[in-house]
């Protein structure tokens, strides 16, 4: 079955373009998108090459909102040409204008992502013009392109607000949860923009953004959840498909049994209560999370005593249940695999 991967932006232009792919594709289950999101520089080339190792000669490799450096746009070129892909490129950019020599890539600086994304789908007729999205897609096409004096323009800073303060909500293992939630709030705070420049304030408009983010998370659970903090509720959704995750690692160390996670930095200290609760029936000794910079954190209950096992292999400290430490290395240790190795690296040197 074809299927269509879709790289975008991390932004709210590059998000708005993936609410447009996601209305008319998956909502009508017609065809399987596979989501991506990337800053710049060679963290796109970094998505393409996990895309193209995927990709087969009847799927369809959408870009957005993403301007190609002109070393990138020959090289996917080449890939393009040796698996027989189709390949679309659509974006707003100047400085990708060299690129504009491919016939996949399309510029064109008087529109946002979003809203090239939406014409060329509506040119296709696969979507409308007057759809229930067209309205969010004018209001991230005003505010990308900064249109300070349109009546929309505040409710656009809105709806970027939303965005940009949920983006890093979920760890990076759950980067494709983190996509469903973007989705989630810019086509729901974008409906509701609709009536609310109608009959409300802008003030009224931000009292429902608690409201919208907590019933995301309520509706997953069947109890009552109310008296349950919102950073909690989060939490307690996001706890199974961590402990499910492929970047849990199960180590046995110096009589321990404990359990390694990567990039919880935010939510650590909750996810390890919650998962400390489950310690009798699991038997973990305790729990430890390290950081994109090798920052390592550790959790337990009593009587374990992790702050001894920071300062002895970590060079760390702390609480007897709370305690802290690093790697000896300082190299950028954005990959799982390489935080994994330098961590069980370390645990061997000392104990040799």
């Amino acid at each position: 079955m074809k299927k269509i991967y879709h790289l975008s932006h991390n932004d709210l232009d590059g998000y708005g373009a993936q609410v447009v792919t996601n209305e008319i594709f998956e909502k009508n289950n017609l065809i399987e998108v596979i989501y991506s999101n990337t800053n710049y520089g060679k963290e796109i080339t970094e998505n393409l090459e996990i895309i193209l190792k995927d990709i087969s000669k009847e799927d369809f490799l959408l870009i957005t909102d993403i301007n190609l450096s002109e070393e990138q746009a020959k090289w996917l070129e080449e890939k393009r040409i040796e698996i027989n892909f189709e390949l679309q490129l659509l974006d707003h950019h100047e400085t990708g204008k060299n690129n504009t020599i491919y016939n996949w890539y399309y510029l064109d600086s008087s529109r946002c992502g979003t809203k090239i994304t939406f014409d060329y789908f509506v040119k296709k007729d696969l979507i409308k013009k007057d759809s229930n999205i067209s309205n969010i897609v004018d209001i991230i096409n005003i505010y990308d392109l900064w249109q300070e004096n349109h009546n929309n323009f505040e409710y656009g800073k809105i709806l970027n607000q939303i965005l940009y303060d949920n983006k890093d909500i979920f760890p990076k293992v759950l980067k494709n949860e983190s996509l469903k939630y973007n989705l989630y709030l810019i086509k729901t705070f974008g409906s509701l923009i609709s009536f609310f420049k109608e009959e409300k304030s802008i003030e009224e408009l931000e009292i429902n953004k608690y409201i919208i983010e907590r019933k995301y998370f309520k509706d997953f659970f069947n109890e009552d959840m109310r008296n349950t903090p919102l950073h909690v509720l989060r939490i307690k959704y996001m706890y199974e498909k961590i402990i499910t995750s492929d970047l849990k690692k199960e180590v046995f160390f110096d009589g321990y049994k404990f359990e390694v996670y990567y990039g919880l930095s935010s939510i650590f200290q909750e996810f390890s209560h919650l998962r400390l609760i489950d310690q009798d029936k699991e038997k973990i000794d305790f729990v430890v999370n390290i950081n994109t910079q090798g920052f390592i954190g550790f959790r337990s209950k009593s009587p374990i005593k992790v702050n001894e096992f920071a300062k002895k292999y970590f060079n760390g400290g702390g609480h007897a249940q709370a305690a802290g430490g690093s790697l000896d290395k300082k190299e950028n240790k954005m990959d799982t695999k390489v935080l994994f190795d330098l961590f069980m690296e370390q645990l061997n040197k000392e104990r040799e």
